[in-house]
């Protein structure tokens, strides 16, 4: 999407109800999507994007389904359905030396394809020219086809943002949106479009806060580009949109003779965004990504680093009611309530206690906490077991809650 950062105008704002609050969270919280354009560009924006994805450092991109590298792009992503996917939606195509047109036939959109068969590279072109059911036709079946080879897209967004001048295309845009049931970024330069005659719908997500480097930004000035961003961050949705890659020759050779977006800026986005610099800027919790399930309900997209399980069972009949192994089955098929050999911990206290209870004791009962030694067997070490600080106690009632604790039970010395 190519829209500027700023929000100008606030009382665009005031017409569409929160986000953050509509998901459960307080009006000056603070939402945070890092997405990456272009996947299927190259093979070395692939590859960035695979690994910033695995290195939690992404939250969502999108495929570009005319490029000859967009197969590899969408096998990852049916490969790894954790990780949010959306169709790029391209109308352009604006590299010098590298086009593509639509995957339709050419006879079937016409209005879209210059004079060697070719998107136009330049915008403007395209909303002059383009006739209205040809970018339908040609919308849905990139759509479809991402959809016939595996990928369940999360949204649609727009290339270059071609999609949001004209507000015939831009209705456009959302009707696809809603037809095929998925969420449409909106810049809230373009929400201006939602007006008497054509109503915000609930699958609009409008970005309150667009962040993208501006054509003319010095290499050396990106990575100041994206602190400031992070270290300024307003209340609401923020979107900063990042175009990965890797200094390769095929990306070079496409990028050459490109003011923006060239090989050098697809570098430098990928080392800034995989730093460990950059992530500390994010303490952990300060961004959760969630999927929608249904109306209210909201589910973990992003990857945990730790897996946990439950078993919610009947405590009066021991039926088990409800049970989870882990985050997802599909990428781990261990299952951590049933197969995880854990340390009983404080489970096993009542065993203990019900073992003294069979043999008299009482809860006025003293304990000694005292050093102990035993002998474990031929060849083996001797076990000296230890409370958790480190230290005894002495004489203790029964009642004692834990070793730690034990001060507060601890009886007078002239007892």
């Amino acid at each position: 999407m190519c829209i500027r950062d700023s929000i100008k105008d606030n009382r665009q704002k005031e017409n569409f109800s929160s986000l953050a609050t509509t998901l459960g969270y307080n009006e000056n919280d603070k939402l945070l999507i890092i997405h990456a354009d272009d996947v299927g560009l190259s093979e070395s924006v692939n590859e960035s994007t695979f690994e910033s994805f695995k290195n939690n450092s992404i939250t969502s991109a999108s495929i570009i389904m005319n490029t000859y590298e967009m197969e590899e792009g969408l096998k990852f992503a049916v490969e790894n359905p954790n990780f949010d996917f959306g169709v790029h939606l391209t109308v352009t195509s604006e590299w010098k030396y590298h086009k593509w047109g639509g995957i339709l036939d050419k006879a079937k959109t016409p209005s879209l394809h210059n004079s060697v068969n070719n998107f136009y590279w330049n915008k403007r072109k395209f909303v002059k020219n383009a006739n209205l059911n040809e970018i339908k036709m040609e919308l849905q079946a990139q759509i479809d086809l991402a959809k016939s080879m595996g990928l369940k897209p999360s949204h649609i967004d727009s290339h270059e943002g071609a999609l949001f001048f004209d507000p015939n295309i831009f209705k456009l845009y959302i009707d696809l949106a809603l037809e095929n049931d998925l969420l449409a970024f909106v810049p809230i330069e373009a929400s201006m479009h939602f007006n008497g005659e054509l109503e915000k719908p609930s699958n609009a997500v409008i970005i309150d806060q667009f962040h993208m480097l501006h054509g003319g930004t010095k290499v050396e000035d990106i990575k100041n580009f994206y602190f400031n961003v992070i270290r300024s961050l307003k209340p609401g949705l923020s979107q900063i949109i990042i175009h990965l890659g890797k200094d390769e020759p095929e990306l070079k050779k496409i990028t050459v003779d490109h003011p923006n977006f060239d090989y050098r800026w697809r570098q430098k986005d990928h080392d800034i965004m995989n730093s460990k610099e950059f992530k500390n800027l994010l303490q952990p919790g300060d961004v959760i990504y969630v999927k929608k399930i249904d109306n209210n309900y909201f589910s973990l997209k992003q990857l945990p680093r730790i897996n946990g399980a439950i078993v919610v069972m009947d405590p009066y009949t021991g039926r088990v009611l409800a049970m989870s192994g882990g985050f997802s089955f599909k990428r781990s098929e261990f299952n951590r309530a049933t197969q995880a050999l854990r340390q009983p911990g404080s489970a096993f206290k009542p065993f203990v206690y019900a073992l003294a209870l069979e043999n008299n004791y009482t809860p006025s009962t003293l304990i000694l906490d005292a050093p102990l030694v035993l002998d474990q067997g031929e060849d083996l070490k001797q076990w000296k077991p230890e409370n958790y600080g480190k230290k005894f106690y002495g004489c203790l009632l029964y009642t004692s809650p834990s070793p730690r604790d034990a001060t507060l039970s601890r009886m007078p010395s002239s007892a």
